[in-house]
């Protein structure tokens, strides 16, 4: 425990490394203690890849996610033509120029899809990405059949393909070091799998092994990032399926309270969606501050929830028109420049009572009580 508190001064959220740096060594550690897969081995890996490759595909696509979709797809075609050269071609796959343009490629098409990515699939920046694809596999067919090479080799180093994993090694750690997200260490190792694959593919089963587990972190972030967004909300706090579940759970006694954001559908209008993340950050910013004992969950895109295990009613009251006034008094700049916005939200205040069943009647109390007060009045707060 020590140890991460020193690591975590220098490398923000140690504890989101772990898995990625466990599945890269263990893919090193296995490669160095066989020198060559045995067959069987490599055929296991091979296939695992293309059983990897097309789950996360399917899942980006079914949620509709571009982030790592290219990177992914961008894998798979790269392992499918080096494999047929390799097929084809037989020992000396290597010295073809197919094989020395596609290494240096590669490198540079993970670092554009890592640092400009597309956050849905269906954009007009995926189109231009699949062109781009499309005409550089073109562009690297052509040189290919006439021997040409992409290629600058200096004292024996490839200097593009070098200059390429520098800059891709570079970008990720420095992402890595300043963020720590689970994102960009997965990155940051899937292109030292990448690396290995291409530096040892002339021994049997090193690119499968190093593909695979290239692949393999892709998923395990992929899969991170699905039931994060399941039980947290864009702004960090508590989701609406995590109220659900939690709800079950909750003491005899609680406070309960929501707030409303005034007039948000008009606000949106104003601003414009680009800048709904940042206003919901700037809200959920000044709440997370000021109730900082309670449960906070964003039910809705307008309405927030939250629970107190150690309040009464008359307490709850206090602390969400203190929230209410801290919001009315606060000003709101969602963009450099532009003119400022200024937000109230409408307050709600509960308790359970022996007579509530469940969080149901209390929420619904609680609910009617607001919307009754929203007919004809605006930022204040009621009571239940």
């Amino acid at each position: 425990m020590q140890v991460q508190q020193v690591l975590e001064k220098y490398i923000p959220l140690v504890s989101n490394m772990l898995a990625a740096s466990f599945i890269f060594a263990t893919a090193l550690l296995t490669f160095l203690v066989k020198e060559n897969l045995d067959s069987s081995t490599a055929i296991f890996w091979h296939y695992s890849f293309y059983c990897l490759s097309l789950i996360n595909i399917f899942v980006l696509l079914n949620f509709n996610r571009g982030d790592n979709l290219f990177i992914c797809a961008t894998i798979l075609a790269f392992y499918v033509i080096i494999n047929a050269l390799k097929m084809s071609e037989g020992a000396d796959f290597e010295q073809i120029s197919a094989f020395q343009n596609l290494k240096a490629l590669l490198p540079f098409n993970i670092l554009i899809f890592y640092l400009f990515p597309t956050k849905k699939f269906v954009s007009k920046k995926s189109y231009l990405y699949l062109c781009g694809l499309f005409a550089e596999y073109t562009v690297c067919e052509f040189l290919s059949r006439f021997g040409l090479v992409l290629e600058i080799r200096e004292y024996g180093i490839p200097v593009v393909e070098t200059i390429g994993y520098l800059s891709l090694f570079g970008c990720a750690l420095v992402r890595s070091i300043r963020t720590g997200t689970i994102y960009d260490y997965t990155i940051l190792f899937c292109a030292v799998d990448l690396f290995c694959a291409l530096f040892f593919a002339v021994r049997l089963g090193a690119l499968s092994l190093f593909f695979c587990m290239a692949q393999l972190l892709l998923s395990t972030e992929i899969c991170y990032v699905l039931i994060y967004n399941y039980f947290y909300d864009a702004t960090g706090i508590y989701s609406r399926n995590s109220y659900l579940r939690q709800a079950k759970h909750l003491p005899q006694k609680y406070a309960f309270g929501i707030i409303k954001i005034d007039n948000y559908l008009e606000l949106l209008e104003k601003i414009g969606c680009k800048y709904q993340k940042v206003m919901d950050k700037l809200i959920c910013s000044v709440i997370q501050e000021m109730a900082v004992d309670a449960q906070i969950y964003r039910y809705t895109f307008d309405t927030y929830i939250l629970i107190y295990k150690t309040l009464d009613k008359k307490e709850l009251y206090r602390e969400l028109d203190s929230i209410r006034h801290r919001i009315a008094g606060a000003i709101f700049e969602y963009v450099k420049n532009k003119k400022n916005v200024k937000l109230t939200v409408t307050c709600s205040a509960t308790e359970k009572k022996r007579s509530d069943a469940d969080i149901e009647n209390v929420f619904r109390r609680a609910d009617e009580k607001l919307q009754e007060t929203l007919k004809f009045s605006h930022n204040i707060t009621v009571t239940a």
